[in-house]
Parts: C-alpha cells; sequence; structure tokens
C-alpha cells in the first residue's frame, strides 16, 4: 500500500474522534467545551489535509491507483457526511441539507462503483466536485470554530457548497447516463 493510500486510510480513521467528540460534547454549539471542540476541529481540519495531501502525493510520485480512485472520495464522503450529520441532529444546519448532501454523496458512489464495475475505469470528479467538497469541508470547520463568531461565515460557504452539492450531481448522472443506456 502506498502513501497517498496510507493517508485515505488515516482520515477515515479520524473520523472515528470526530465523531466521539460529538457525541461526548455539543460540538458546533455554542455550549461546546472547549477540549471536546478543539478535538473535533482539529481532526476534521487534519482529515481535510490529508484529502488535498493524498492526491497531491499521487499524483507528484505517480501513485494513482484504482484503489485510491474509489477509497479517497468515499472516504471524504464518511468524512463530511458524518460531520453534517452531527451537524444536523444539533440544529446548527437544517436536517434536509445534510439529507440532500448524503444523499447525493451515496447516489455518486454507487454510480461510480457501477461505472467501475462495467469495466469502464474511474471517472475522475470534475472540477465542480472538486470545488464542493472544498466548500463542505471549510463550512464544517467554521461550523465547528469555537464560539459564535464565525456562524454567518459558515452559513454562507455552506450555501454554495449546497448549491454545487446538487449541480455537481446533477452534472455527473447527466455524464454517467450514457453508460446506463447501454
Amino acid at each position: 500500500m502506498n502513501v497517498p493510500n496510507l493517508l485515505t486510510l488515516f482520515r477515515l480513521v479520524l473520523v472515528v474522534p470526530l465523531i466521539v467528540a460529538f457525541e461526548i460534547s455539543p460540538v458546533g454549539t455554542r455550549a461546546a467545551s472547549p477540549p471536546w471542540a478543539d478535538l473535533a476541529l482539529a481532526c476534521f481540519v487534519l482529515a481535510s489535509v490529508t484529502d488535498w495531501l493524498d492526491g497531491f502525493l499521487a499524483r507528484r510520485w505517480n501513485q494513482t491507483s484504482p484503489l485510491g480512485a474509489l477509497l479517497d472520495p468515499l472516504a471524504d464522503k464518511v468524512l463530511v457526511s458524518s460531520a453534517l450529520v452531527e451537524l444536523a441532529y444539533r440544529g446548527v444546519i437544517p436536517a434536509w441539507t445534510a439529507l440532500i448532501v448524503v444523499g447525493r454523496e451515496f447516489l455518486i458512489t454507487g454510480l461510480r462503483v457501477a461505472i467501475a464495475e462495467r469495466g469502464l475505469g474511474i471517472k475522475a470528479a470534475a472540477w465542480s466536485g472538486k470545488v464542493k467538497a472544498a466548500l463542505q469541508m471549510v463550512a464544517i470547520a467554521l461550523y465547528l470554530w469555537p464560539g459564535s463568531a464565525l456562524e454567518w461565515p459558515a452559513d454562507v460557504v455552506y450555501g454554495l457548497a449546497l448549491l454545487l452539492t446538487v449541480t455537481s450531481g446533477a452534472e455527473y448522472v447527466w455524464q454517467s447516463r450514457s453508460v446506463f443506456s447501454k
């Protein structure tokens, strides 16, 4: 297993302490206790950085792989979905928005797997999907920031992420339609 894939697995492992921090303290709310809020923020930011780093290293070292192409977006979806479900549960974001994001992520993952099973390779994420993921991660980090000073910037970034979530998902489905019409 190469370093980029290990970083992707590490991102998945970081979801565990992130969820533990959410469950122990009202992370993402003004009542969050500092050590748990700090742990949640640190885990999320570190996991988000590994998302960029594993892709950078895979391209730089020419270590891209089919496993990495499937595992990397899956790790992103688990990280983002876990955080959004927890934030929705605490009333920080509307639950319907988390359902849209999580539903889109599972739909696209299912399409990617179906395309791969047909022997058609792994379709790379479009720029809109990459920007969507970055905006989601920035919004979540802002929501996890202790206190309420960053609530409105988080809402703005999350709104943009939600818009790109829907449009990039529709774009992916539209571009994949030929695979399923055969």
